[in-house]
């Protein structure tokens, strides 16, 4: 049921912003892939969510996050031509929002990688 993917997702929000942060960044292997895949999910309220909480986390966490942000800008990039417009906003700013936290310069070549491959 998509609340309850919707509630795992709050739940993961809450821990990054709290004093339980040490315990999420320790996790972020795991953390991260369970976030990215809910990107895909069939309800956008849990895309939207998801998309909040990779903004968190790669703010929260911008070393133990990188590496996980090719796979996150793919299915960012598929996110901006989603179907809901809330969808598409929420994805173009957390795109705005990386590229702030990055060098843009050290990341062209991914992005000009994954741009070709779309």
């Amino acid at each position: 049921m998509w609340s309850v993917r919707l509630d795992s997702l709050s739940d993961i929000r809450r821990l990054s912003v709290s004093d339980r942060a040490p315990d999420v960044a320790h996790n972020m292997d795991k953390i991260m892939p369970a976030v990215i895949d809910r990107l895909n999910d069939t309800h956008y309220k849990v895309v939207q969510a998801a998309l909040e909480i990779l903004e968190i986390l790669y703010a929260t966490f911008p070393s133990h996050a990188e590496a996980f942000l090719e796979k996150t800008l793919v299915r960012l990039f598929a996110k901006l031509g989603d179907a809901k417009e809330a969808v598409r906003q929420q994805a173009s700013h957390t795109v705005d929002s990386l590229r702030d936290l990055y060098r843009v310069c050290a990341h062209f070549p991914l992005c000009y990688h994954l741009l070709l491959n779309m």
